[in-house]
């Protein structure tokens, strides 16, 4: 089917299902389930890919199939702008890119490979494809400049033009206004603040502060590429554009709605006119009753003279009783704090968030109203007040009217909630004689400590605020502020205990349990009746005591916290949030482990000194409430249990889920340790567990009319040499693939767990499937019970028990047989399964497993047939030649081995190509250089390798080790070292091995010391 569709890549079959797989010709349910699940999987790496892909390769049907629906991204330009052109289609190689030599690759940034991965665009694809992309598609995937750079040169070459210039565009870019069809004179009042791009309005200087939005609309695409080129630069000032034009369209909206953006020059007429028209929306016919005194309302108890007017007071004045007055008000409220009516006050929102950043994110009230009157040229600045009755309905705003003067910051993470910020002040102060700062003073030290700590927001600050120090100092229980300067006051009511802690703590610069503070504290007083528990507790509830270990604290002052480190990291929680769509992620397990060793560098240790870190440097979009749990602010609610999520996940998921999809989600996902699993399984009360498989009781009745169809149409009995529930299995098995079911015996439990008795089973096999079935043998281990020596009456003996059977294998033949047919990996557990065989009692990793010519591992735990990899000698000698010049590398750097690992790290690219969806790694490598006839396999790892006629003899793994003891050891070094410095050069062994309990004849073990024997001959 694939095929005949000339579906070629994953982007093809992701642009395939956009116009719907039912609808293709030639597809059929039992097809369009299969190509279902294919999608699935290819959507749980990479989203979905949008409509901008002018020619997917070869893909006739997915072509028809992109310009059905495209999704809206977001700035959608007109069909006819430059953006919706590729570069092929601009450059001149577009006329005839069949004729042209394409080079193999692109070089791109890492970085930029893993943005294309999101978009749905492949490392393994082809230049071609690449370049065949609108230049919008490439521009929301965010490609850096050098990436987009590389693939102009790139057509540049293929066009064969002399000296590797840029291409020249074929296709001249359109002279049209982007805003036609927009009212006219809607955007004279507004400005656009810091315009990037001032050549484009003929300056040459710094951006622009404030440019009249009505100059900005007069620019087209042509006069673009006529100032700056064709060149990057310029396609990312037109996308610039277009975006500024969307914003505009959303102005026209809310000028609909009732708010013309006439009223930005007035903020008084225009809270006015907000207060009518937020307060009077909500689909009536009629204005609500009392509405023309909503705006009154709003002004006397939304904004800074709140406690200036009482509703009882309020109420006189309007004729209405209090109590309809906080109704009213309750109701009003409501509506203008709304977030789709704030979206209508869009302008001012962005234009305040501007000022707000660019002053470390809080401002006094009149700085914002001077800056307001600055950019748009008023005589006077815009009302205090006004302003702050305005901002005070934002959620993204905290203003303290009680502060004069009134002072206002971002709720979001910025240098007003820092309190890395604060700490340095405070060491600054406690450093000083003078112990007390001015503004500018304390300024100065808050960017120092900014600079020495490589905050990303510094480069977004033009200059702080005096505001700032007042809001860095309110949480600091050491820092107060009067008379325009900021003081060290530590506070006079801390107990005698706290104080004792604290100097405790500080004289731990590697943090300290609190066991051993509360023994630290017992020789400072002995008298003291605090118990540690009680230290535990004073440790998490003081700000300065950070969670460092298991029971372990560190002092605030005594940690430089890795700022751009841990902002990577929340970058990197928040997108995963965001891709699994899950409430929370846990700060410990996996996601701690993909970067212990760059956060072990840094001196934070473990998973709670991540979160502790985390949890000051902060988040937009996360909180930190508990440990381990990283929440998405957005969630409404309690934090759910895992039990409730694994369920939604099953719910999800529409068909039976294996014990490992549920370790992939919980482990894999959420970052839950996996020794909980089986906990929180117990507690999902809405689970079937039936033998290894899991299934939500809300699809219980699905899977029942599923199975009931597969027992309605039995499979045809042949000589009875076959279970039945392995022939109705090969018969039905897309059918039991597509409800979960992936084997024989999970169909037999299903069946006799939803369908009891429907089925005559032939052998009649046993519930738990506990042995193979076939040529039973006698155990003679088993005894029969003794007879009782009781002299009461005799009652009839009873039967002898029969004898336990254990069961023979199966022959291994079937199972290369089965493996082959299956041309995948499988799962060793799987594999033990589905013949029912147990591999300890039957030595069966021997028996099935280690025949090379036959079958091969691919993991530590699944293997491969070798005929489905289509390997041959030619391939064999082409990997055994790349492993020689891995040696003579090695050799260079003083290793006499080879690692496999290495190999597929450094050159997966020139290693041989493996049959179609068979990828390589670095066991399944190991497994194929050493089944030849010149290497060896060293140690149980499946990664070290010799070769056979190595110049320093080594043929075993303890030849090696003795090898490393004498040349990088002097042939003597304790144990602990030797075992440390053999793992950092990929060496892993087992405190019992051989060699280190002194079982090999050459070495002897002395304490915790390996000495070669050599040695003690030699004195």
């Amino acid at each position: 089917m694939l095929i005949n569709l000339k579906v070629e890549s994953h982007q093809d079959l992701i642009a395939l299902s956009e116009r719907g797989l039912p609808k293709i010709r030639w597809c059929g349910t039992k097809t369009t389930a299969e190509l279902t699940r294919l999608l699935e999987g290819v959507q749980l790496d990479y989203v979905p890919m949008h409509s901008s892909l002018a020619q997917p390769s070869g893909c006739a049907e997915g072509a028809a199939a992109s310009e059905v629906s495209a999704p809206r991204m977001a700035a959608v330009p007109s069909k006819w702008s430059i953006l919706n052109r590729t570069f092929m289609e601009l450059s001149t190689a577009a006329a005839s890119p069949s004729q042209c030599a394409w080079p193999e690759t692109i070089k791109l940034p890492p970085a930029d490979l893993v943005r294309l991965r999101a978009v749905g665009i492949f490392p393994e694809d082809t230049p071609y494809l690449l370049c065949s992309f609108t230049i919008e598609y490439l521009l929301e995937a965010g490609l850096s400049d050098t990436a987009l750079s590389s693939m102009l040169h790139a057509i540049a070459r293929v066009s064969q033009l002399p000296g590797d210039p840029l291409p020249t565009i074929t296709q001249e870019a359109q002279d049209l206004s982007l805003y036609t069809g927009l009212p006219e004179d809607q955007l004279d009042p507004l400005i656009v603040h810091d315009f990037p791009f001032p050549a484009l309005l003929g300056f040459v200087d710094a951006p622009t502060d404030a440019v009249p939005w009505s100059v900005v609309a007069k620019i087209t695409e042509r006069s673009v590429i006529k100032r700056l080129g064709f060149s990057v630069t310029a396609l990312r000032a037109i996308r610039y554009l277009w975006q500024l034009k969307e914003r505009a369209e959303a102005f026209v909206e809310s000028a609909a709605a009732g708010l013309p953006t006439a009223l930005y020059l007035d903020l008084d007429r225009l809270l006015d006119q907000y207060t009518l028209t937020a307060g009077t929306s909500g689909g009536g016919t009629e204005p609500p009753k009392h509405w023309d005194w909503y705006p009154r309302l709003a002004r006397k108890r939304f904004g800074a003279a709140a406690d200036k007017v009482s509703l009882r007071k309020l109420g006189e004045e309007i004729g209405v009783t209090t109590e309809r007055v906080r109704q009213v008000e309750a109701k009003l409220l409501q509506k203008l704090t709304d977030g789709a009516n704030l979206l209508h006050l869009d302008y001012l929102w962005r234009l305040l968030d501007h000022f707000l950043f660019s002053s470390g994110g809080a401002r006094y009230a009149y700085e914002l109203c001077l800056s307001l009157q600055t950019v748009h040229g008023w005589d006077t600045p815009p009302s205090e007040e006004t302003l702050c009755v305005l901002m005070g309905l934002s959620p993204r705003y905290r203003v303290d009217p009680d502060s004069s003067p009134v002072r206002i910051s971002l709720t979001t993470a910025c240098c007003a909630a820092c309190e890395a910020a604060g700490a340095a002040l405070s060491e600054a102060l406690i450093a000083s004689k003078t112990a007390a700062f001015t503004y500018d003073h304390a300024l100065d030290v808050v960017r120092g400590a900014c600079v020495r700590m490589q905050c990303p927001e510094l480069r977004k600050i033009t200059s702080f605020s005096p505001s700032l120090v007042e809001f860095i100092a309110d949480p600091s229980p050491s820092l107060s502020v009067h008379d325009q300067e900021v003081h060290l006051e530590l506070p006079q009511h801390k107990c005698t205990l706290i104080q004792e802690l604290e100097e405790v703590m500080l004289s731990a610069p590697d943090g300290m349990h609190y066991k051993e503070a509360y023994q630290r504290l017992k020789l400072m007083d002995p008298e003291t009746t605090t118990s540690a528990q009680s230290v535990h507790g004073r440790l998490t509830d003081a700000k300065w005591a950070l969670l460092w270990g298991m029971g372990t604290f560190k002092h605030r002052a005594l940690l430089t916290i890795p700022v751009p480190l841990i902002t990577e990291i929340l970058e990197d929680f928040a997108h995963e949030l965001e891709r699994y769509d899950v409430p929370y992620l846990c700060a410990n397990g996996h996601h701690f482990d993909r970067y212990a060793e760059r956060l072990r560098a840094q001196d934070i240790p473990t998973s709670r000194a991540l979160y502790s870190c985390m949890k000051i440097v902060g988040s937009p979009t996360m909180s930190f409430e508990e440990y381990p749990y990283v929440l998405r602010k957005s969630h409404v609610g309690p934090r759910p249990p895992v039990s409730l999520l694994i369920e939604q996940f099953l719910l999800k998921a529409r068909r039976a889920v294996s014990y490992k999809e549920l370790k992939d989600f919980e482990v894999g996902i959420l970052g839950g340790h996996i020794l909980h699993m089986h906990s929180h399984l117990n507690r999902s009360r809405n689970v079937l567990k039936i033998e290894n498989i899991l299934l939500h009781i809300d699809h219980a009745q699905y899977v029942t009319d599923q199975l009931r169809r597969m027992v309605e149409t039995p499979p045809l009995e042949e000589d009875g040499s076959e279970p039945t529930e392995v022939a109705l299995f090969r018969k039905h098995q897309d059918a039991c693939e597509a409800i979960g079911i992936a084997g024989p015996k999970e169909l037999f439990c299903f069946v006799e767990r939803f369908l009891p008795g429907t089925v005559n089973w032939h052998l009649e096999p046993h519930r738990k499937y506990p042995l193979w079935k076939q040529a039973a043998v006698k155990d003679e281990k088993v005894q029969a019970k003794p007879k009782s020596k009781s002299r009461r009456h005799k009652s009839p003996p009873p039967e002898p028990p029969a004898k336990r059977t254990t069961a023979a294998p199966p022959p291994a033949d079937w199972v290369y047989a089965y493996l082959e047919d299956l041309g995948k990996p499988c799962l060793t557990k799987h594999l033990f399964e589905a013949f029912r065989a147990d591999p300890l009692r039957n030595n069966l990793y021997k028996v099935w497993l280690r025949k090379t010519e036959r079958v091969l591992w691919y993991s530590r735990d699944s293997v491969i047939a070798r005929k489905a990899l289509e390997w041959d000698d030619e391939k064999q000698y082409a990997l055994e030649t790349l492993a020689l010049m891995h040696l003579e590398r090695a050799a260079g750097l003083g290793k006499p081995y080879g690692s496999c690992r290495a190999i597929h790290t450094d050159h997966s690219g020139q290693l041989p190509e493996l049959a179609h969806r068979v990828a390589w790694t670095p066991v399944l490598l190991h497994g194929l250089l050493v089944s030849g006839a010149n290497f060896v396999q060293i140690g149980r790892q499946k990664d070290l390798f010799v070769s056979v006629d190595n110049p320093h003899g080594i043929q075993t793994l303890n030849d090696l080790l003795y090898r490393t003891l004498l040349t990088e050891h002097g042939g003597c070094v304790p144990k602990k070292e030797f075992l440390a410095a053999c793992e950092k050069e990929g060496i892993i062994l087992k405190p019992s091995a051989l060699f280190l309990t002194g079982k090999d004849p050459r070495v002897v073990v002395d304490g915790g010391v390996i000495r070669a024997v050599s040695l003690e001959v030699g004195a």
